[in-house]
């Protein structure tokens, strides 16, 4: 066996069979290391991150050198970081993917508050009480086109199946402007009713008052609104001349008098005020 050249720090003995030893020099390009031990360094001279991987991921270029990424077949959030239009983020339950035309390019929309809607505003969708800024608001003209005297509609909402309650602040009449100034109602009319059994004033929200009680004075609005219509009645038949339901006007004449009473068992008087006086109908 022959020794081949001079050894120096790091090189190696090589040889085919037992009759000669060749010098090769030390690892050198994409390895490194010894023999026994070699590390790969890089890829096609491009440097490899020297870390230790974790599940899922694989080594991706980044530009300068193959460093390590999670798989993007992998499990991952949809607006996780992952994906490159995207930012780390964690959908809640109920919320909505948006595009949001800038980067990250996607974003989610939280869960809204109960009872609100989403509504567009022309570049974005965002969620609103019905009324706050829809076409329900007081002076807009676009469909369905509905205002509310004297304040904003405050919303609508479901109060029971195929009941609908809208409420309008202090003053809750529905006010049609168009060509057609008419209601159709397509089943049984419901109006709101209420009992009286002492002597009460009407308040502004009150349309069929009801009699439970005979010798007890019903006043009616001390402001009433014009076109306003009252029925009172009543209920159980307990009027009698001695013992009558008195309705008094308040201020304002009920076709001319003060006062005007019911005399007669389940007797009834429909009011209407014309602006100036109240007219029984």
């Amino acid at each position: 066996m022959t020794w081949m050249g001079t050894a120096a720090s790091g090189n190696l003995l090589w040889t085919t069979d037992d009759s000669d030893l060749f010098n090769l020099g030390k690892l050198v390009g994409d390895v490194v290391g010894l023999a026994e031990s070699t590390i790969v360094s890089g890829i096609q001279g491009t440097a490899v991150e020297a870390a230790v991987p974790s599940l899922n991921q694989i080594l991706k270029f980044d530009g300068s050198k193959w460093a390590l990424a999670t798989d993007a077949t992998a499990n991952h959030n949809l607006l996780s970081s992952d994906h490159p239009d995207t930012s780390p983020i964690d959908v809640s339950r109920g919320a909505l993917i948006y595009g949001s035309g800038v980067s990250p390019a996607w974003h989610a929309l939280p869960l809204g508050t109960a009872e609100f809607v989403l509504y567009s505003d022309g570049t974005d969708i965002v969620y609103v009480r019905l009324g706050a800024v829809t076409p329900f608001s007081l002076g807009t003209s676009s469909a369905p086109s509905m205002t509310f005297t004297g304040d904003l509609d405050t919303g609508w909402s479901a109060a029971s199946p195929d009941v609908m309650v809208g409420s309008a602040g202090g003053d809750s009449l529905l006010t049609l402007n168009g060509i057609q100034d008419s209601i159709e109602l397509n089943g049984a009319q419901i109006v709101k009713s209420s009992g009286v059994a002492v002597s009460t004033t009407v308040i502004a929200s009150q349309y069929l008052i009801l009699a439970t009680a005979n010798n007890i004075t019903v006043t009616l609005p001390g402001a009433p609104i014009t076109d306003q219509i009252l029925v009172v009645k009543d209920r159980d038949g307990l009027a009698t001349p001695a013992a009558p339901i008195t309705i008094n006007g308040n201020g304002n004449t009920i076709d001319g008098n003060s006062f005007i009473r019911i005399r007669r068992a389940y007797g009834s008087f429909t009011l209407y005020y014309n602006g100036t006086t109240w007219n029984v109908i």
